[in-house]
């Protein structure tokens, strides 16, 4: 049981104002929006127009577009008056012009503007703050591999379960703590979700994280294949050229709607694979892992490309193209996970790891890049005007051919991997609660009178939701997320300067009691009732936050949502296996085989 350490209180009632537009998905055309946002307020000296939302919808509604202004952290700061306040432009006010705006007191004047109409009589004397160098955390650094010499076969720590080691660091060292992976580099780990919503709040207007610098190194001495390093792995001004190109097309609510229909088709072929693969018998298969991988990259390429690659079919033998990309997929966060946390010889010589990323980069460029260009030439001399996802960035005409190519390449290989070890958690939840899984099928049976899944069908399913919110709390593939301060800021009650490198580790917050009651327990209910949940919404922010959120996140959700509502419709499904395992391969997966009995319903 991990220890419950006391942390500052967060306050449900705290507020966060967005302070920029436009919002990617609009505020005045987007039925999930407008329902939850509270009212829009007046000042009494009409400065300007406040947008009040719960920093737990934000989340929910995916608004990224949206840059909260960075404020300076001051040593009298509350954490509470640290909160994002800033007053929107007067655009918003045309924008939501048929929004009644009542008047209201002066008493919701932001704190910025009360300090500009009186000053101070008597000023808090300055709070000294720890500094970092005090801060606990694993000894002693060594000369050159700092503290992870720790990492080594036999000795503390272990990167093959990154999880256990930073369970073992709260255990011992408390809700912060200072590591150098690499010698007078060190990183600070935060384990308290009060710490991770200042970290998010206030990312700048170029939220910076640490890029694979392998990648980067790779595709940049590769100019005949690549212009860009990709999305995730540039940063400033060409990351945010990128982002405003890529980012509306695929959180645009018209592309999944598009879309929605051949997924369900999809969902409809992997559950004749299941059949079809299945103990004739016994209905027993062995382990839905590798099935897994088939049907995220099958989604995902559909979703892509608006096409269909036939991962799906009996004998995948025959279909080279996706065997080679399912296998690179898996090389490439092999790879990925030895570089991030080795030392970086990779500068001074290929090693084995750097080999391994070149061997499956170049089979995913091969695989990819000629099924791409057919996609591409088809789209442009096609007068279709519907709105898949690679016709609506071709029509852009802000991205050139290569740029495509590695957009496209590094969307397909984070949807597989993420989505079909996060799909595999999800089956083990609801094979291991037959009463949860019981209560879904009555909703899907309510909801889905035929197996078609609608997006109206799909609006009528909430538990399906909370299931999948769950198996994120219970089991994030994604452990932490990293971010490199733009800014001093003072964490955990230590003074932290701008520079230096941050991972927020959501694993231990999510399977604390104070904050999940009966956090052991896989209880979808938890997320339907929102008046009753106490905890920090940063606690658990399995996509991210803010403009550099997973852009991603609505094609893995419709995957999974599809995927998920078609097993349980067609089968009672009994989990056979081991006990739960987990290891490390750059993000969390099974550490044994996910074994099933599907019987049809």
């Amino acid at each position: 049981m991990v220890p419950q350490h006391e942390l500052t209180p967060w306050t449900k009632q705290r507020q966060s104002i967005v302070s920029s537009m436009p919002c990617p998905l609009g505020y005045r055309n987007h039925p999930d929006l407008l329902p939850l946002i509270p009212k829009l307020q007046h000042s009494e000296n009409d400065r300007g127009s406040l947008v009040v939302m719960t920093a737990a919808q934000e989340i929910d509604l995916g608004i990224l577009q949206y840059q909260v202004a960075p404020t300076t952290f001051s040593e009298t700061d509350s954490s509470d008056s640290m909160a994002a306040r800033k007053i929107l432009n007067s655009s918003i006010t045309s924008k939501m012009a048929d929004v009644v705006l009542p008047r209201v007191s002066p008493k919701v004047i932001t704190e910025t503007q009360t300090e500009q109409k009186k000053e101070p009589e008597s000023p808090k004397p300055a709070r000294k703050y720890l500094n970092i160098r005090n801060m606990p955390g694993p000894w002693p650094s060594l000369p050159v591999i700092g503290t992870s010499w720790q990492y080594f076969p036999g000795c503390r720590y272990n990167l093959t379960n990154i999880y256990e080691s930073h369970e073992d660091k709260y255990r011992r060292y408390g809700p912060i703590v200072r590591e150098e992976f690499e010698w007078g580099k060190p990183v600070v780990h935060l384990f308290d979700p009060d710490d991770f919503e200042k970290v998010f709040r206030y990312q700048g207007r170029y939220p910076i994280r640490r890029i694979s610098e392998f990648l980067v190194h790779y595709r940049r001495n590769r100019p005949e294949k690549y212009s860009s390093a990709g999305l995730a792995n540039t940063e400033g001004e060409e990351w945010e050229r990128l982002r405003k190109i890529i980012a509306p097309v695929l959180l645009k609510p018209k592309s999944i709607q598009f879309l929605l229909p051949n997924m369900s088709r999809v969902g409809d072929d992997f559950v004749d694979l299941l059949r079809s693969v299945r103990n004739p018998d016994t209905f027993i298969i062995e382990d839905m892992l590798d099935l897994s991988y088939r049907l995220a990259l099958e989604g995902v390429y559909m979703m892509s490309l608006d096409t269909r690659l036939g991962c799906l079919d009996l004998d995948l033998g025959k279909n080279t193209a996706a065997a080679d990309m399912i296998l690179s997929v898996k090389l490439l966060f092999e790879s990925f996970h030895e570089l991030f946390y080795g030392l970086p010889l990779w500068k001074l010589y290929e090693t084995a790891s750097y080999k391994k990323l070149d061997k499956a980069e170049s089979l995913m460029y091969e695989a990819c890049s000629r099924q791409i260009r057919e996609a591409v030439e088809k789209l442009r001399n096609s007068d279709d005007d519907e709105e898949g996802v690679l016709r609506t960035l071709i029509k852009t005409n802000k991205l050139d051919d290569k740029e495509l190519i590695v957009s496209v390449i590094d969307l397909i290989s984070g949807g597989i991997f993420t989505v079909a070890n996060t799909f595999c958690f999800l089956m083990y939840h609801i094979a291991t609660n037959p009463e949860v899984q019981e209560k879904l099928y009555e909703e899907l049976h309510a909801a889905m009178p035929d197996p078609d899944i609608t997006d109206e069908r799909l609006s009528k399913m909430p538990y399906l939701k909370a299931c999948i919110k769950e198996a994120f709390r219970l089991t994030p593939t994604i452990p932490c997320i990293n971010r490199i301060l733009t800014q001093d800021a003072v964490l955990s009650g230590y003074h932290i300067p701008a520079g230096t490198e941050v991972f927020c580790n959501f694993p231990i917050p999510c399977m604390q009691a104070d904050k999940f009651p009966d956090p052991q327990k896989f209880y979808p209910d938890r997320w339907l009732d929102r008046t009753a949940q106490t905890h920090n919404p940063f606690a658990m922010l399995p996509f991210g936050f803010g403009v550099r959120m997973c852009i991603g996140r609505r094609f893995a959700e419709m995957e999974m949502y599809t995927a998920l509502a078609k097993l349980v419709y067609n089968f009672k499904i009994e989990y056979i296996g081991k006990e739960l395992q987990f290891k490390s391969a750059f993000i969390t997966v099974p550490g044994n085989p996910i074994s099933v009995v599907l019987t049809d319903r």
